[in-house]
């Protein structure tokens, strides 16, 4: 009964902000009734040939949606690029220059090389964050006026205790920077287009 319920529960009530997320409590009920629909599998067999085409067509039914997703995955020629040799090669440049608790402010991008180099964000990527039922608005319109440059980015980045600040095009692809307000701040490193300023010391 209670993985009946797990499956029940999630086809009618969302449990997350996110309503895939239903699919967390799925998997218990996935878990338990995949052993039971293989011995039915396995009855059938036995039972003669025409509840052998049964099991086979029932077999095929159970097993194709997702084996067309894994044959569309294997097959698929287009690659995916998360982290570019510019992003890789930067990020070890953050581990090289900054201590292992900075705070550093980038992006809030899911692929941002800051995520290679175990430091702290301030602000990580809503998409995930969200589907946590935090509320992120707030910062992230917060971290676009440090990005701007605007009368209070000073106070900001004191107020969170940020240490190094990342410029990259990443950062410029999502909000306007001004060059000129980072300019005022040591450059702790530079790879291709990504910047590492340096905020306060150490």
């Amino acid at each position: 009964l209670p993985f009946i319920l797990c499956f029940i529960v999630p086809n009618f009530i969302k449990m997350a902000p996110w309503i895939w997320d239903n699919i967390k409590v799925l998997y218990y009920w996935w878990l338990a009734s995949a052993p039971l629909v293989a011995l039915l599998l396995a009855h059938l067999w036995r039972q003669g040939k025409i509840r052998r085409v049964i099991a086979i067509f029932l077999f095929v039914c159970v097993t194709l949606a997702g084996a067309l997703d894994v044959a569309g995955i294997a097959l698929r020629s287009t690659k995916y690029t998360i982290f570019d040799r510019a992003g890789i090669a930067f990020a070890e440049l953050i581990k090289k220059q900054t201590p292992p608790r900075a705070l550093v402010i980038h992006a809030p991008v899911h692929n941002d090389p800051v995520f290679l180099t175990g430091r702290r964000s301030l602000l990580g990527y809503p998409g995930h964050i969200w589907t946590h039922g935090l509320e992120f608005g707030p910062r992230e319109a917060e971290i676009k006026r440090i990005y701007g440059g605007s009368s209070d980015a000073d106070q900001l980045l004191r107020n969170y205790g940020i240490d190094y600040v990342v410029v990259g095009p990443l950062e410029k692809l999502v909000t306007p920077v001004n060059q000129q307000f980072f300019s005022r701040y040591k450059k702790a490193g530079e790879v291709g287009e990504y910047s590492l300023y340096k905020i306060k010391p150490q």
